[in-house]
């Protein structure tokens, strides 16, 4: 990744989407987030992608609203304490593969047994995968508070739509932020004075914050958020084993 952005950015700031609470629901009797569905059971792609397959304890409407106004944020680290895990990058990968419904997670049963259970238990939701995470809006405002901006430009997944929203906007005591399409999500952030580039990226559940070495000076995002620092061989689908497909030799180009 460092190398892929070394013209435009110093760092890249891996941002983990943090699980969750909201008092008063649980993942058991207020479902919330994507169904994941098999290949098989797909008819027609386009009205699965646009029609929400009914669930019969779906949360209210607003509830979105609700996570960005009163939910509290779990940490991956304490839930990686509270069951137990060891191994920092294999228990990261189970929360990942768990959460996107991929059945890769079954080679970390172990791990995914035990973490589903405990978050069934505390009524913990799992990590927004795709997006930027309803939980992380306020972090993210008081993130560009603390660097002195007012103004950024929100993208959906394809960057074909912006918005341009004011940073007040993301404080807890706004309503989540949006594009006019009910489908469409922010998956990109970007203000015009700074080097500075949010974005989350399909099936993901963390998300990548790029910055100058200026920037970082001004607020170091560790401080803000759950993650870690991208170091000279980390690769874009960083929870993924580096064996997991051939990869360009480090430093090297083709």
């Amino acid at each position: 990744m460092l190398e892929w952005w070394a013209e435009e950015y110093d760092h890249v700031f891996i941002i983990l989407s943090p699980f969750f609470r909201v008092e008063g629901y649980s993942p058991e009797t207020a479902a919330f987030g994507p169904v994941h569905v098999s290949r098989s059971s797909i008819g027609n792609l386009m009205d699965l992608i646009m029609n929400r397959v009914p669930r019969s304890h779906e949360v209210p409407d607003n509830f979105k609203d609700t996570i960005k106004q009163t939910g509290e944020i779990v940490k991956w680290c304490d839930i990686q304490s509270a069951i137990g895990v060891d191994d920092y990058m294999s228990f990261c990968r189970a929360c990942w593969l768990c959460a996107v419904g991929s059945p890769r997670a079954e080679e970390y049963e172990s791990i995914v047994v035990r973490l589903v259970a405990y978050c069934n238990k505390h009524d913990i939701y799992a990590p927004e995968e795709d997006q930027l995470p309803v939980i992380l809006e306020s972090i993210v405002g008081k993130y560009l508070t603390a660097l002195g901006i007012d103004d950024v430009t929100i993208y959906n997944e394809f960057r074909d739509k912006k918005v341009n929203v004011p940073v007040r906007a993301f404080s807890s005591e706004k309503p989540i932020i949006s594009f006019p399409e009910a489908h469409e999500h922010t998956c990109a952030i970007i203000p015009d004075e700074h080097k500075l580039m949010f974005m989350w990226g399909y099936d993901d559940t963390y998300g990548f914050l790029c910055m100058s070495e200026g920037v970082r000076l001004l607020a170091d995002p560790a401080d803000f958020f759950e993650g870690q620092y991208a170091g000279a061989d980390t690769y874009c689908d960083w929870l993924n084993p580096v064996d997991f497909f051939e990869r360009k030799p480090t430093g090297k180009t083709t």
